[in-house]
């Protein structure tokens, strides 16, 4: 019988790498905000006009700031918060650049 533990059971380790079933959670998908941040990150390589490069530069920002919100408010574990936490103030430290 392998029951996954309780939630008021769980060590700080299991609370920052496993979800509430027990299971190590570090990545997820389909995870759709990253894969179009990624893809309009390939697109900037091009030699594209520059307002065509100017919305792509914002669109991948604004995809990359929202998936770091989703982390943030539902993330499942500690590990998954902080990254949200790093990456949306890193992003933010970007734009302000």
């Amino acid at each position: 019988m392998n029951k996954a533990p309780k939630a008021n059971n769980r060590t700080f380790v299991d609370r920052c790498f496993k979800d509430s079933s027990g299971k190590v959670v570090l990545g997820q998908t389909p995870n759709y905000p990253i894969i179009v941040w990624a893809i309009c990150a390939v697109l900037k390589i091009f030699t594209l006009p520059e307002q065509f490069l100017a919305v792509i530069s914002y669109l991948g920002s604004s995809f990359l700031f929202y998936w770091a919100w989703l982390e943030i408010t539902s993330g499942v574990n500690y590990f998954r918060k902080a990254l949200g936490v790093v990456i949306l103030f890193a992003s933010v430290i970007a734009v302000i650049d």
